[in-house]
């Protein structure tokens, strides 16, 4: 809809736009990238045990039992290795925990959402949209976005420094 007379305004909103979404794909990557680790090791504690209580079963013939590894003879090396990976497990469970990434992750994702609905009811001069000025739509859209991204344009530090960036470029 727009060519290349793009209001600032407009132009912000992209940025916006764009932005809300890299932090969607981030946190999502992110967040089911440590929870498919957590059930991997997990899993893997899982079948760690199972193998090293076959490998000290005594019932075979010939005392020749197929699962008995030299490494699993001695117990603390089963103990070890399942304590360094349960470790593991519950650093990569605090881990998305304290940062809150499943929060932040459906947080940018229902904010991106409503951010291709806004530009969609914008581009069809829809709703709010209908009967005003582009300037005044774009102006109404950035403050839109603005508000659906909870940002405070008047105290968000972060905001400001982009705006300053902005403006030397």
């Amino acid at each position: 809809m727009k060519s290349k007379n793009q209001s600032v305004f407009y132009k912000r909103f992209l940025e916006l736009q764009n932005k809300a979404k890299i932090k969607k794909y981030i946190y999502g990557i992110l967040y089911y990238f440590l929870n498919t680790i957590t059930f991997i090791s997990t899993l893997y504690v899982a079948i760690i045990a199972v193998y090293f209580l076959a490998g000290n079963n005594s019932n075979y013939q010939n005392n020749e039992n197929p699962y008995r590894l030299d490494f699993w003879k001695d117990s603390s090396n089963y103990i070890l290795a399942t304590t360094i990976i349960n470790s593991l497990t519950s650093m990569i469970s605090s881990l998305i925990a304290f940062f809150a990434i499943n929060n932040k992750f459906r947080f940018y994702k229902e904010k991106f959402n409503l951010l291709k609905f806004e530009h969609l009811y914008y581009q069809t001069r829809k709703w709010i949209y209908f009967d005003q000025l582009d300037q005044e739509n774009d102006f109404r859209l950035m403050k839109r976005a603005l508000n659906i991204l909870e940002i405070d344009r008047y105290k968000s530090s972060s905001f400001l420094y982009e705006n300053k960036m902005n403006k030397e470029e």
